[in-house]
């Protein structure tokens, strides 16, 4: 899988271990906290909250492997160890538990 050989080229560049998450499908909403039920529905249009809810569930993808917990209800971006991008219908998450490196990631779609 492509995602796992770049985070094994990332870790090794950064020296750190670095993981990675993607997701085509959103969130489902009883998977989602009180938290995170509230703050989907506070978004107006309905893509925007499609794309939260697919960004969501590459995060708690993310989260579970970090051994974390996946309520993302309290989690704000720009986050210093997490990052979270989508686009075209399809959403990456990126996270380090290295306190001291930030990490950033972005998905462009490739258009001609």
């Amino acid at each position: 899988m492509r995602l796992t050989l770049f985070e094994q080229h990332a870790s090794q560049c950064l020296d750190t271990a670095i993981r990675l998450s993607s997701s085509e499908s959103p969130a489902l909403r009883h998977c989602l906290s009180a938290g995170e039920r509230t703050r989907v529905d506070a978004f107006r249009y309905p893509q925007r909250r499609q794309d939260w809810l697919t960004g969501r569930a590459a995060l708690k993808a993310l989260l579970r492997r970090q051994g974390r917990s996946t309520d993302t209800a309290g989690i704000e971006f720009p986050a210093p160890q997490l990052s979270l991008t989508h686009a075209d219908g399809v959403a990456l998450a990126a996270g380090t538990k290295d306190r001291t490196l930030g990490i950033g990631i972005d998905y462009e779609v490739r258009r001609d």
